[in-house]
């Protein structure tokens, strides 16, 4: 099939402006022989073209496949903020309403990201072309606006969600990243049949045990989260811990970009902590991974929030495969893979008592470190590798051929 793209983020991911979701969902449609034409913006702060709206179009040639990469023109702006990224989502979406309105001899088109919303138009759009719109959706939208504080005014919020509706219903296939978040969407369908699961899955030749040495962290063990600074996760319970362990010989890291950084760096600063480090995101996968190779022990704190309970970051799964013991405040889809796999420990959201004392555990205990490193290499080689969602993609693709 000749498939249309359209996702804001592409890689490579700039630390903090979204997952490396939308990349594994092109590729891997390529992969299986599919020839991708992919709208996406600009990468954030990078140094191309500046102030031009005219930008590199490439192709790449992946499997069997192909993916012709066009990137559009985004602003070079903070992703921080509803109105800026609202600013910016309709700008991306706007032109590429004009980029599908002239494409010819388009078997599907699959909306990444942004938000249903934004699809609307170019739904409506599909329709009248008469070609197939699979919308992919990995967050509890709308649901999560209201219950994060992001929409308060009620009128506006009954118009996102009417929109959203009808972004759903209009589409033919809905994808959802977990069985709760499907659970969760049921209500704003007229047809279930519509949403259909696709777990995440990550690539286990780059995320994957290595050794490595940081010079910077010295001899100290190291507990480290790693990802995107948002409301979705909690990240007093990272500091009341490093408080709690302040005697011990451990380091905490966080690392990460994203709205709540000035936050977090003003409560890590008042704290008068030395033994807490918040850190630039890096830019390259592979420097990614020798960090996360570097941790004694990969950490996260959700919130006890709707989102937390219906789906889950990827970097849970490359955590896992980077073969390290994960210590998850959280309820819901993350803390049953966690549970699931056995390869980490689950514990109440905002309990910082028992996320320290379940660090303590870790540090003291080599054997049960490497235990919880292992089950989660091998959870994620058996069920969420490559192999295993380019098999589960191809079976939803082929679907809507027919």
């Amino acid at each position: 099939m000749k498939i249309i793209s359209i996702s804001l983020y592409y890689k490579p991911i700039w630390p903090g402006f979204g997952t490396r979701f939308s990349e594994l969902l092109v590729d891997e449609t390529a992969k299986s022989g599919h020839d991708v034409i992919l709208f996406t913006g600009r990468i954030p702060n990078s140094i191309e073209i500046h102030n031009k709206f005219r930008l590199k179009k490439f192709q790449e040639k992946v499997g069997i496949g192909s993916i012709d990469i066009n990137r559009l023109w985004t602003p070079d702006i903070k992703h921080e903020g509803s109105s800026k990224r609202t600013f910016t989502y309709f700008v991306f979406i706007l032109q590429c309403f004009f980029k599908v309105l002239f494409s010819r001899n388009i078997d599907l088109i699959m909306g990444l990201y942004p938000y249903p919303p934004f699809f609307l138009s170019i739904v409506i759009l599909a329709k009248i072309k008469k070609i197939n719109f699979i919308l992919v959706e990995a967050d509890l939208w709308p649901d999560n606006l209201k219950e994060l504080g992001i929409i308060k005014n009620s009128t506006l919020y009954s118009i996102v969600v009417k929109f959203s509706q009808w972004t759903y219903n209009l589409s033919d296939m809905v994808i959802v990243i977990t069985d709760e978040l499907k659970e969760g969407l049921k209500k704003y369908f007229k047809d279930e049949s519509k949403l259909k699961v696709l777990k995440l899955a990550t690539n286990t030749e780059i995320f994957k045990p290595i050794s490595v040495h940081f010079e910077r962290y010295g001899d100290k063990f190291v507990v480290m989260y790693s990802g995107i600074l948002s409301p979705n996760y909690d990240f007093d319970i990272i500091i009341k811990s490093a408080k709690e362990l302040s005697k011990e010989n451990i380091l905490f890291v966080i690392s990460g970009a994203g709205e709540l950084k000035n936050e977090i760096k003003n409560k890590i600063d008042k704290s008068k902590l030395k033994n807490i480090l918040l850190e630039e995101p890096l830019k390259e996968v592979s420097e990614l991974v020798e960090k996360l190779n570097r941790a004694d022990i990969l950490i996260m704190g959700m919130n006890d929030n709707m989102q937390a309970k219906t789906a889950h970051p990827s970097k849970i799964f490359e955590f896992m495969a980077c073969g390290k013991p994960i210590i998850c405040s959280t309820k819901g889809a993350t803390g049953e893979i966690l549970l699931k796999s056995k390869a980490g420990i689950v514990v109440e959201p905002g309990d910082f008592k028992e996320f320290s004392k379940n660090i303590l555990e870790l540090f003291n205990s080599e054997e049960k470190r490497k235990n919880l490193g292992k089950n989660g290499i091998e959870y994620i080689k058996k069920n969420h590798s490559l192999g295993v969602f380019r098999e589960n993609l191809s079976i939803l693709l082929d679907s809507l051929s027919k």
